[in-house]
């Protein structure tokens, strides 16, 4: 599940991509081979209220037409060292939201990892502003919130 948090006129809202793909080459032992692909639809956002499901794939916020596609790439993944982190790793990449690319970073803890499968989650918050999402209608974020935290929690399975 790939979700996305934030307030709206100080009330919390949550929603989720319902299409998303990704990509994910992981070997602890080979992190430099390791990477990350991953491709959200921008118009398959749900909120389960059909007033921002609507609304977020206009021009103003998604542009769902003109940017079907979210996507990230992975520049880097390295271990983090410290032993409070065991199974964590540091992601680094570049994420494209409508036609804006900006570099993201975020720490992804391994929950279980064998053969067949990788299971883990991470966080991270983005600036919308910075991807012009509401930039024309909320240019100030007085009725949406500037920083948009998204979750993920992902299970891949070998193929």
């Amino acid at each position: 599940q790939v979700s996305f948090s934030g307030t709206h006129m100080g009330n919390k809202f949550t929603g989720v991509f319902d299409e998303w793909r990704a990509q994910l080459h992981f070997n602890p032992n080979a992190l430099d081979r390791s990477h990350i692909h991953a491709t959200f639809v921008t118009d398959s956002v749900n909120m389960g209220d059909p007033m921002y499901d609507g609304t977020l794939p206009e021009a103003d916020w998604f542009a769902s037409e003109a940017y079907p596609e979210a996507v990230f790439v992975s520049d880097k993944i390295v271990a983090n060292l410290d032993a409070d982190q065991q199974n964590s790793y540091r992601v680094i990449g570049l994420l494209t939201i409508r036609d804006v690319s900006k570099p993201v970073s975020f720490d992804m803890k391994i929950r279980q990892l064998n053969h067949t499968s990788i299971h883990f989650n991470a966080a991270f918050t983005i600036d919308r502003l910075a991807y012009r999402i509401g930039a024309e209608s909320d240019p100030e974020a007085d009725w949406v919130s500037r920083d948009i935290a998204v979750q993920m929690e992902i299970q891949a399975f070998r193929n």
